[in-house]
């Protein structure tokens, strides 16, 4: 019964969490993830869906704005699980990064 209560409990925060980010992402996400992004030095693959509701993909693209050596990549009709629905496409981009991010070292 326990893990059941804990089981709901974070289910129902996680939706709360889902819905409180979304609001606040449309009211100014630059200046939330700026402060952070603009310290991460290395290398970053920011990817998406264009139609994810969970992280809308302008918040990716103001993400990967934000983030010095970065690369964006917006995949088309697809939401946040957007990597099961373009498997082959994310795959052949993420080892493209890895390959060139590799020899910029």
């Amino acid at each position: 019964m326990t893990s059941r209560r804990r089981r709901c409990g974070g289910r129902a925060r996680r939706q709360s969490l889902g819905r409180d980010e979304t609001a606040r992402s449309r009211v100014g996400v630059g200046r939330r993830v700026s402060a952070v992004s603009t310290q991460i030095a290395a290398p970053t693959f920011v990817a998406n869906g264009d139609r994810d509701g969970l992280f809308p993909a302008i918040d990716s693209a103001v993400l990967a704005n934000s983030i010095p050596r970065s690369r964006l990549a917006i995949y088309p009709d697809s939401g946040h699980g957007f990597l099961f629905q373009h498997v082959e496409r994310f795959a052949e981009d993420v080892l493209r990064f890895l390959s060139e991010t590799d020899t910029d070292a």
